[in-house]
């Protein structure tokens, strides 16, 4: 089996000719950020070429697997790229290697008389066992059965604890938040292949994303082994492989992946010549390094910004794809919508509040304005009976004090209607800085999981945390306790549990987390 770097020329040329075709209607430019462990990477697109492209690194500890520990740094970085590029800030697609996110093949049936998004997020959040202040979810329907009664979703969560410092990096960089995608789908996009393997080769991550009939069905990312050994890379990349490709041929064995599906690599050791050569040598499928229908210049690394490629991709008609591989279904999401809709939520009662204070406001002013008339009315007739003046005039002074007292009574209760609404904000201040707590320390529950595990229930409580859930093995439960330990922000991790699951090479475990 010979390597090829450049095995999609032919069909490039193809494609690129058909783009003059049809791109005059598309002007606009578009940015591309992949911020990774090491790097900050952009790219220009406008129509069907890259007119600009760099990086810029990033200091050691900025962005920890996945998520940006400095946003400070990280968006000083990001503006004097930005600024040295002469690039704008209004529509930048970006995405965060390593960004942790989980997600489900959500399978739901046709309901009548009820929104299907609200339905869906209630059944995504009960099959995930997750709670509505961990997490934000997005999705999108991937197909419909024959019979229009059922359709699968694929939904995807990504823990706020992640997008908080990345939303608090594009502030203090003055860069509009436009779009969020995660990696592997910007990958996926950019080969459009309808059966593949795709790998993002990076320094301190590796992504392996499997598609099958059209549609991204696995995507699995872990930290890379950190040594310049070049086989410890490879041997970390072997083993990930396989296990993406074990758990699409256990939950897909009616299409398990065939020997001659491609495998396209990108990222930075993609350029790496001994590392692809070890890939080869130890792979079973075709290898070849990631192209791209665009137009780019001579000197820029498709690999290395392939990510950044297929952000672009995303806001271009008809999501480009060559005439070999049309059954291709693009995933397109925007996890910023996600993250904006619960900020619109939580103004409800704001709005609501505000609104009864207008009410009632507007109640005093009317009944204001009935008694004044009532007391006009009352002066006209006072006029117009001399015989009675006395006797009226006494009872207009009557009316004129229970005005004032009724003044008074309305001042007073709109008054404690204040107070209350001070005290609603109070309580709802507190609520949030306990729901960023809970975030974070979910975020290190995640990150401390081990391949191969997952949770099945999670309780926070104020000075403890019970989880449950399966592992491969005792030794994963025991090293997934020593990494909460070790973190810092736990004082102990006690395991209650473990007992093997029956019929399953795995074992079930309960553990009690201490702060």
């Amino acid at each position: 089996m010979k390597l090829s770097l450049n095995w999609q020329s032919i069909q490039r040329n193809k494609v690129n000719k058909k783009l003059k075709e049809v791109w005059p209607m598309f002007n606009k430019t578009y940015v591309s950020m992949d911020i990774t462990g090491s790097d900050v990477r952009v790219t220009s697109v406008r129509k069907n070429k890259v007119i600009k492209w760099g990086s810029a690194p990033l200091p050691g500890g900025t962005v920890k697997d996945g998520i940006i520990t400095d946003p400070q740094t990280a968006s000083l970085v990001i503006n004097d790229l930005f600024r040295s590029m002469k690039l704008r800030k209004n529509r930048v697609i970006s995405t965060v290697t390593g960004l942790p996110f989980i997600y489900r093949v959500i399978n739901m049936p046709r309901i009548e008389n009820q929104a299907p998004d609200e339905a869906l997020e209630r059944a995504a959040r009960r099959e995930m066992s997750l709670k509505e202040e961990d997490i934000y979810l997005i999705w999108q329907l991937i197909a419909t059965e024959a019979n229009g009664q059922e359709s699968d979703y694929l939904v995807i969560g990504v823990p706020k604890a992640a997008t908080k410092p990345f939303m608090e990096t594009l502030t203090k960089a003055e860069i509009k938040p436009y779009i969020l995608d995660v990696k592997p789908l910007a990958l996926a996009r950019i080969v459009s292949s309808a059966d593949a393997i795709l790998a993002s080769l990076e320094k301190n991550y590796i992504d392996i994303i499997i598609v099958s009939n059209g549609l991204v069905r696995v995507m699995h990312g872990f930290a890379a082994n950190k040594a310049e050994n070049t086989e410890s890379i490879v041997n970390d990349f072997a083993d990930g492989l396989s296990k993406s490709v074990n758990s699409f041929n256990r939950d897909y064995p009616q299409n398990a992946i065939r020997d001659e599906t491609p495998l396209y690599l990108s990222g930075e050791l993609a350029a790496n010549m001994d590392v692809l050569k070890l890939i080869q040598e130890i792979s079973e499928h075709p290898v070849h390094v990631v192209d791209t229908p665009l137009i780019v210049p001579e000197g820029m690394s498709i690999a290395l910004y392939a990510s950044n490629l297929g952000l672009a991709l995303k806001k271009l008609p008809g999501k480009i794809t060559s005439s070999e591989t049309p059954r291709y279904s693009d995933i397109d999401l925007n996890l910023l919508s996600s993250i904006y809709k619960p900020f619109r939520l939580r103004f409800k009662w704001a709005y609501a509040i505000a609104g009864a204070l207008i009410m009632a406001l507007v109640a005093i002013l009317f009944s204001a304005y009935t008694l004044r008339t009532d007391a006009m009315v009352e002066a006209d007739s006072l006029r117009s009976k001399s015989t009675k003046i006395a006797q009226q005039l006494k009872e207009a002074q009557k009316v004129n004090q229970e005005l004032v007292a009724a003044r008074k009574e309305k001042s007073d209760s709109l008054k404690k209607m204040q107070e209350a609404l001070n005290t609603m904000k109070d309580e709802h201040l507190s609520i949030l800085g306990l729901r960023h707590e809970y975030a974070y320390r979910f975020g290190l529950i995640i990150n401390a999981l081990p391949q191969g595990a997952e949770f099945k229930t999670i309780i926070m409580n104020e000075s403890n945390i019970e989880i449950t859930g399966e592992a491969k093995s005792a030794l994963d439960v025991l090293k997934f306790t020593e990494a909460l330990e070790r973190n810092g922000t736990f004082s102990t991790t006690r395991v209650g549990r473990i007992e093997p699951i029956k019929n399953s090479d795995k074992v079930s475990f309960a553990a009690t987390i201490t702060e």
